[in-house]
């Protein structure tokens, strides 16, 4: 596979789509096609550029990423940190992970306008390395809202949408170009444009962009004391160096089909930022980290068929990616004691196709994942290994009476490893999942109930079941798939101006895959304990003019226990029982809008290797705020407005740790240009 991104190809369609005289407005037309997705996203509100909804009796949230003051090429994980009930921390091997309602990262599925990222050796996506760029729009449905989505989606979706086949259609060319800068010397940079062409009977959309990040360091809090400093004020071996791009097409014909395609990559030097807390941590480099995305989609657009009416879509992708490591001896990085080198392709193809049944809608999907690893350690050839994922799945979404809806569905997913680097294959494994969800509209029209009950599996990745991470772990190829049982109820005010939604949730997850620590200190994962996570998110808002207003809170409760140990539940690692957070958005004079914000974190737990035994993480509080002025450019026939913003994170400089000895960037001062 090509180890470079396609940056430099962006940057040169950027150019050539460039040309020409665009107008300094757009008007946007809703895609009737978004009308005959498989997860129907039902009447919401809208607070400050984020929407509380529900699909499918499951409760949603959709952010568009210019509402989040980002700064230009910005990584994924910091999109995500901004979504209510979503937690965002950075592990010992420098990657983030997501967690939803209790669940491992490896249980929230990433999808990339309908690709999989979530698929491949390690069953998770590593949003701190995935850019922003020409992603318009982050859908997160917290629980399990239709099984149509394919195998090892159970506990979230995060969906991206970068609208290569589904979402806006243009009226007018639209350009952008943004830069950015902090107190360390960051540099970012980011630029993308989109011009439509009508082609026949139909209208070709064409979108090209690319980014660059360049960080030497980032700042590191006064309240945290790092042993292995480099300079002061900064964090060691925190340094990114990044670039990235994408191309996409996107034709829509006047019956309603299209067909689109898109690719998109980036390619990446990085340090891991060694753990603060233990005697022995990793001192570790990524010299090469790259990705490359592609991906056709093809729709026939909603028609009448002898039995009603009907559409199908076909997705098809690659997902691409080189990973090399670098161990080294201590904190001066002059002397390496190990390599790993990753080379990773995911093939994924999914047919869906729906067709009305009666008042209701009968949806359908197969999906099929084939993931092929290479993993070469210290210099020897390399181990193959192999896993392949089916999943069929049937839904009805039927009107019982008045507003009121049921759906229901039913999936089978299939998983083997056919190549297993000599090691024991699993062999053919099966599971079965179901749902059922109900909504309807109460008080006179203004509140949506819902409620939704599940069921879903989990198959081990190809490295939980074989890496040895460096010798650190020894490998287990008997694991058996984690089973999900879930369900929430909960309610949802339909408003322009107000904006809450209110869940209670639980969950139970059975035959949970856990790190378990050998005599001779190695990890070993094993099929052991249930998680059980039972909690209530809390959404609210208002809005008035250029005042908006916003809230969330999550209380929860998670437990680990061995079921064949009494006594034996505990707390579990990274998981706090309270999250509180809130946005004040406000026009000041001269023109500015002044931005605040404080988040809370409860207190949480991990276990300390060195001791074997809980280690606490008190609770945190931190602070951001920011300020921006916009600016119209008159007589300028490529932008129409010019925004200037400066950005302050982590205001207070406080300590605040992802997870135990891995602290978030101090008091961070963010300058950024945006032109539109």
């Amino acid at each position: 596979m090509s180890r470079r991104p396609i940056a430099f190809a962006a940057a040169v369609a950027f150019a050539i789509l460039s040309a020409g005289t665009p107008a300094r407005g757009q008007r946007v037309a809703r895609d009737s096609t978004a009308d005959t997705a498989r997860t129907r996203l039902e009447t919401f509100s809208i607070t400050a550029g984020r929407s509380a909804t529900t699909v499918g009796g499951t409760s949603a949230i959709i952010l568009t990423i210019d509402s989040l003051h980002l700064a230009p090429a910005a990584p994924l994980d910091r999109a995500l940190r901004e979504v209510p009930f979503v937690l965002v921390r950075v592990n010992s091997r420098g990657e983030s992970e997501l967690s939803v309602r209790g669940s491992d990262s490896r249980q929230a599925a990433v999808l990339f306008d309908g690709l999989p990222l979530s698929i491949g050796w390690d069953h998770r996506s590593d949003p701190s390395v995935f850019p922003t760029t020409g992603i318009v729009s982050v859908n997160v449905v917290r629980g399990l809202s239709t099984l149509l989505q394919g195998p090892n989606t159970l506990g979230g979706v995060i969906d991206l949408g970068m609208s290569s086949y589904r979402g806006e259609r243009l009226a007018r060319t639209r350009v952008g170009v943004s830069l950015g800068t902090d107190q360390l010397g960051t540099q970012s940079v980011a630029g993308d444009v989109a011009r439509p062409f009508e082609l026949g009977a139909g209208q070709l959309t064409l979108r090209a962009g690319a980014g660059y990040r360049n960080v030497d360091a980032i700042a590191l809090s006064h309240q945290v004391t790092d042993p292995f400093p480099h300079a002061a004020h900064e964090r060691t071996n925190s340094d990114v160096n990044q670039r990235d791009g994408f191309l996409s097409a996107r034709y829509l014909s006047q019956s309603g089909a299209w067909l689109g395609a898109s690719h998109s990559g980036y390619a990446l030097e990085r340090g891991v930022m060694p753990e603060l807390h233990v005697a022995a941590p990793r001192f570790w480099r990524y010299p090469d980290q790259n990705r490359s995305l592609s991906l056709v989609t093809a729709g026939t657009g909603r028609h009448r068929t002898p039995f009603g009416e009907g559409d199908a879509e076909f997705v098809v992708g690659r997902n691409g990616s080189y990973t090399s490591i670098e161990s080294f001896r201590d904190a001066a990085y002059d002397s390496i004691v190990g390599t790993e080198t990753g080379d990773e392709a995911t093939t994924t193809a999914r047919l869906q196709a729906d067709h009305s049944l009666g008042r209701g809608e009968l949806r359908t999907a197969f999906s099929y994942s084939g993931v092929r690893y290479l993993e070469g350690l210290n210099g020897a050839a390399p181990n193959e290994y192999t896993q392949r994922l089916w999943s069929g799945a049937a839904e009805v979404e039927q009107p019982v009476v008045g507003t009121l809806r049921l759906t229901g569905g039913y999936a089978v997913d299939v998983s083997t490893t056919p190549h297993t680097a000599g090691r024991e294959a699993l062999g053919r494994l099966a599971e079965w999942g179901g749902r059922l969800g109900v909504s309807a509209l109460a008080f006179g029209g203004q509140w949506r109930l819902h409620a939704s009950a599940n069921r879903r599996a989990r198959f081990a990745a190809l490295r939980e079941l074989y890496s040895g991470a460096l010798n650190r772990f020894e490998p287990n190829p008997t694991l058996r798939p984690e089973v999900l049982v879930g369900g929430e109820a909960g309610a949802t005010l339909l408003s322009s101006r107000y904006q809450f939604q209110g869940v209670a949730f639980h969950n139970a997850l059975h035959d949970a895959i856990v790190r378990t620590t050998l005599p001779n200190r190695k990890f070993k994962r094993v099929n052991r304990d249930e998680v059980r996570s039972t909690g209530v998110e809390l959404l609210g808002g208002f809005s008035t003019g250029a005042l908006q207003l916003s809230a969330d809170a999550l209380l929860q409760r998670v437990r680990i226990a061995d079921p064949a140990v009494s006594g034996s539940e505990r707390k579990p690692e990274n998981q706090p029982d309270l999250r509180l957070g809130a946005d004040l958005r406000f026009p000041a004079v001269a023109g500015f809008t002044l931005r605040a914000s404080v988040d809370h974190a409860g207190r949480q737990y991990c276990v300390n290797p060195d001791t074997q035994r809980n280690q606490a993480l008190g609770a945190q509080t931190w602070t951001g705020g920011g300020a921006e002025r916009a600016f119209v450019l008159k007589g300028n026939s490529l932008f129409s407005r010019l925004v200037a913003s400066l950005d302050i994170d982590n205001i207070v400089d406080a300590g605040v740790y992802d997870q135990c000895g891995l602290p978030q960037p101090g008091r961070t001062l963010r300058l950024g240009l945006a032109l539109r």
